[in-house]
């Protein structure tokens, strides 16, 4: 199989595991809302609970690689995602829904560190060149899980709420059909095993990246708000069924094509540069709606939006995979998980509280714009990195 091929087999890892498990919720979550009575502290917990559980599939995604082995690892934390959705679909009880989302947050993040160690691995097939194509081919999975909640969807939920439980369950049935490719594409890929002193030290022993980690933890706080609540957002501001599933089409899309897009645009600037470049237009994404919540504003939102926030996981992985030694690739992409997934813990519940507070979510959009203005700023810090020899000893 072809790397590019292999890397969008690959890619049904996120795209199970983010694009529909957790970004999913999004398109639901007006429907449950209505039908469940919630308010928007409860919608936001639904989120914040998908985040603790991958913050916690974070930290034991290295560890569980290396006992079951990376690809084992990558492909049953995709069952473990659509059975979660799946169960989603067969209860409203708000406790057990809570926990359900705790499961797919955990899978989510396992698939997305393993999946991501796999691809990474696939860089060194086809040669450095080629190596932000498979980074962003493999990540722009998560764009095809959104673009497709957008087919139709937020018009179906707006006729019919009540439908939000088998829509779930059509989701989860879906990433069961889609197992078979990313298994047989995983079979082809191998990672070694990391030694246990390697394992120890590697991922912090880089000292330059600070910047990129307190970054990336800020971006995890501040997109979390938009992907929860944008829906809900567009439902608030008056948008009918059609108009919605529009403009989850075109975020699904624009997080697609992003893969392949900015590796171009910005090849040959320093990762630091890069990455703050990619954070401000997020950021300007963010607050595009709240300047102009017409058809323009929100379709400038969704292309900067949408062409962006995957970016910058990819423009992480970039980094870290220059850095750090191969052995210590899907330790250190836990590592900065971890710090990313404490950031969007914080992210909705806040927004929620302070969109109950105020009537309107219009406070949490505008905090989560600020937020990721200021995680470009602290991005402009992250210098060059180059071969991790040249911290070793250190």
């Amino acid at each position: 199989m072809p790397a590019v091929a292999r890397a969008l087999a690959l890619s049904i890892g996120p795209g199970v595991g983010i694009g529909l498990a957790r970004f999913g919720y999004a398109v639901l979550l007006p429907a449950m809302q209505a039908d469940l009575g919630w308010s928007y502290t409860q919608a936001g917990s639904m989120n914040t609970a998908n985040a603790f559980g991958y913050l916690a599939g974070a930290m034991i995604a290295a560890p569980l690689a290396r006992y079951a082995g990376v690809a084992t690892a990558f492909r049953q934390s995709i069952l473990v995602a659509a059975a979660s959705m799946l169960l989603s679909g067969l209860g409203s009880d708000f406790w057990i829904l809570l926990g359900l989302r705790t499961a797919a947050g955990i899978a989510g993040a396992v698939a997305l560190i393993t999946g991501a160690t796999l691809a990474a691995r696939l860089v060194g097939k086809v040669g450095e060149t080629h190596g932000g194509l498979i980074i962003g081919t493999y990540f722009g999975g998560v764009g095809i899980g959104i673009l497709v909640m957008g087919l139709g969807f937020p018009v179906m939920l707006e006729e019919s709420p009540e439908r939000w439980a088998a829509t779930w369950i059509g989701m989860g049935a879906a990433g069961f059909l889609v197992y078979p490719v990313a298994r047989r594409a995983s079979r082809g890929v191998t990672a070694p095993g990391t030694p246990r002193k390697a394992a120890a030290r590697m991922p912090f022993m880089r000292w330059t990246l600070v910047p990129s980690l307190l970054s990336y933890f800020l971006f995890g706080l501040g997109y979390i708000t938009y992907m929860t609540f944008v829906i809900a957002f567009l439902k608030e501001r008056s948008w009918g069924g059609w108009g919605m599933s529009a403009f989850w089409i075109l975020l699904g899309t624009s997080t697609f094509t992003s893969g392949f897009v900015w590796p171009r645009v910005f090849a040959g600037l320093g990762p630091g540069r890069s990455l703050a470049l990619r954070l401000a237009a997020l950021a300007a994404g963010a607050a595009a709606p709240l300047v102009q919540a017409g058809p323009a504003g929100v379709a400038v939102s969704a292309v900067l939006f949408g062409g962006s926030f995957l970016a910058v996981v990819s423009v992480i992985t970039e980094v870290l995979r220059r850095a750090l030694d191969e052995r210590a690739w899907a330790a250190g992409i836990a590592l900065f998980t971890v710090a990313f997934s404490a950031g969007q813990m914080l992210g909705p519940i806040l927004s929620g509280a302070l969109s109950d507070r105020t009537g309107t979510l219009s406070s949490g959009f505008a905090g989560s714009a600020v937020v990721l203005a200021v995680s470009a700023g602290v991005a402009v810090l992250q210098n060059d990195v180059g071969s991790p020899a040249e911290d070793v000893g250190a």
